[in-house]
């Protein structure tokens, strides 16, 4: 599967191969690794700052943390 972009910052194109090298089972250790990776990156692009173990949203007027996934964590382990 081939995706292509233009960045916008130098109209230069981008092309992203992805290729399917194996199956990721929710049981598999790295499938945890996966997930938290992904999240990490999500968190990233929404612009959350890590502060001890909970990520929060530095431009929001109200001072609760934001962390989208946790009611997810342990359904996410248990499986």
């Amino acid at each position: 599967m081939v995706f292509t972009s233009t960045r916008q910052s130098d109209e230069q194109h981008i092309t992203i191969t992805v290729r399917l090298v194996g199956d990721m089972l929710v049981g598999d250790p790295h499938y945890i690794q996966f997930f938290n990776i992904l999240v990490r990156k999500c968190y990233e692009v929404l612009k959350l700052k890590l502060v001890g173990r909970h990520y929060f949203d530095p431009r929001s007027k109200v001072s609760t943390f934001i962390d989208a996934l946790m009611f997810r964590e342990n359904s996410v382990l248990k499986k």
